[in-house]
Order: C-alpha cells, then structure tokens, then sequence
C-alpha cells in the first residue's frame, strides 16, 4: 500500500493518545514537519511517508481500514433540513470528481430514492435490513449507484429492535462492497431511532445538516451526546463528526449570526461550504435528478462542488 498524507492526518485522528513527535522520532521524520501536515499544512514527501508506514503499522495502522469506502452518515433528527438534497447532490459532486460513490436510501420516506429518478425497484434496503439479502444496488449515473429504500421500511424498526442483531444489520451487509467504492453517502430518517443508528454504527463519519434557523439549531447538542455515546459505549470506536453544513442560507442577519456563533464554538467541526438557499435545488428534487444535471451553473452546483472538493481533501 501507498501510504497518503490523508492517511496519516486520519490515523492521528482517529489516535489522539498516540504521540506524533514520538512516531516522528521513531521513523527518522522531522517531528515539526509531521505535526505541520497532520494540521492541514505542507504535506510529507514520499520519502518520510514511506518511513512513516512501517512504524504506524507498529501503533495499529490497519492497511484494510484505509483501501475501503469512506462512509458517511448524513444525519439531523429534524426533518426539512436538506440531508436528502446533500446525500444526492454531494454524491454527484464527488462522482464528477472521479470518486467511484454508493448512495444508500435508509430513510421509509424513500425521498433519496425519488430524487436519483427510480419510481418503483424489485428489493430495496428493506430487503436487505429484514430478510439478510445482499444489497440491491443500482447504477444511477457515471460513477454512482443507489440503494433504494421504499415504504415498508416503515415496518423495520419493531421488527429490528428485536433481532439481537438488529443494530449491526447494515454493517454486515456492507462488508463484501466497501471495497468497490471510494465513499458511501448513508441518507437517515429524521430520528435517532434503529434505522438511524444502523448508520452510525456503519459509518466512519457523519455529517451533520443544519438549517440556519434557531428552532433548527436547538437539536444539535442531543446529535452530539448520541453520537459520542456510541463511540464512548464501543459501540464504533471509529465514528467522527466530519463536520457541520450549514443549508439554506441566506442574507439575513439571524441566518449570519448563527453561522457566526457556531463556528466560534466548533471551529473546525464546521465545514467551509455551505449551501445557499437556491429554488434550483428544490426543482432537480421535484424532477428527479441532481442538481448539477439540472443547472450546472446555479448555486447550488457551485456549493455542492464546493463541499465534494472539500470533502476529498480531508
């Protein structure tokens, strides 16, 4: 494997108690240039990378964990907030970009679903969730592909909440494809119940999408407590917060101060982009396509693009 500078920021990250000056001195890198790259500054040449990798593998690095998808849970227990208009559109951002993307529908709603152009589908999650059958994925466009959901997934969460492997059903359904992609975008339900944590279980990152609204906003702290009891409890001791994406933005002084407040106290948890309030958005919905294949050239094409580049380089 060729190690990456990604690989390394992530390692760390996923690390904390592991010392990066210590793992420098041990493979002859100069700790100020490893520190300086795990920030987000110049990165390693080849030369330190290849010292590096042999010494990581001695603090755990797992060649496995970094040849699969990155997956990522697109989450807000408050619907209307535009998880769905971000888990479609980001994907197709990043499929533009050459990433090889899997999106998967989880929410009964099956909203995703309808926005990717697909009415009706032979077996979808449900299937998947309920009856263990392989993941029915389906080619969307260049470089990505859906797994539908559809209404009787309503029906799921009693039934899972029972199976004493109900949590992890997604996760091991996952196993055989994370391979095949490069990023697997995981659409939830407006809840923290069975469904949701079924991604978070699943998923490496999530994604939190926030209404610039101070009703919208009120929720985020019980997001937060859930996702750290999950990593705390063992539960997935590799779950982050890739950040925070702030939807629906407008000119208004409300609008302004929240964006302001929040990137006070969470600093680098808030991603860059943000997503303009843009009708473009709400029409590729309504016509069953994304945005960059509905308008190009509109906001939301360049905020999405915007938040798919920045998404690689992390």
């Amino acid at each position: 494997m060729n190690l990456l500078n990604k690989h390394v920021i992530t390692f760390f990250k996923r690390n904390p108690a592991i010392s990066a000056t210590a793992v420098a001195k041990e493979a002859n890198v100069p700790p100020a240039s490893l520190r300086n790259a795990i920030a987000g500054g110049r990165p390693l040449p080849e030369k330190h990378l290849v010292s590096l990798f042999h010494v990581l593998k001695k603090y755990g690095f797992n060649e496995e964990d970094y040849n699969q998808a990155n997956v990522i849970c697109v989450v807000n227990h408050k619907g209307g907030v535009g998880k769905t208009t971000t888990t479609m559109n980001l994907g197709k951002g990043l499929a533009l970009e050459g990433k090889k993307v899997l999106l998967i529908d989880i929410d009964p709603q099956s909203n995703l679903t309808q926005h990717c152009g697909i009415t009706t589908a032979e077996t979808t999650i449900a299937d998947t969730l309920l009856d263990d059958e392989p993941l029915p994925v389906q080619e969307v466009s260049e470089n990505l592909w859906l797994v539908p959901s559809e209404l009787s997934l309503a029906t799921a969460e009693s039934k899972l909440v029972t199976d004493v492997n109900g949590w992890f059903k997604l996760r091991n359904s996952l196993r055989g494809v994370k391979s095949q992609f490069d990023y697997i975008l995981i659409d939830c339900p407006p809840s923290l119940g069975i469904l949701t944590n079924n991604a978070l279980l699943t998923c490496n990152n999530v994604i939190i999408v926030i209404e610039t609204e101070y009703l919208a906003i009120k929720g985020l702290g019980v997001i937060l407590k859930h996702v750290d009891g999950i990593k705390n409890n063992g539960l997935n001791d590799k779950l982050n917060i890739m950040g925070l994406l702030f939807t629906k933005v407008n000119t208004t002084v409300v609008s302004k101060t929240i964006i302001n407040e929040l990137r006070d106290v969470y600093k680098k948890r808030v991603f860059e982009a943000s997503i303009r309030r843009n009708i473009a958005l709400v029409e590729a919905a309504g016509a069953g396509t994304d945005i960059f294949s509905y308008d190009s050239n509109c906001n939301g094409s360049q905020d999405y693009l915007e938040l798919a580049k920045e998404i690689i380089e992390r």
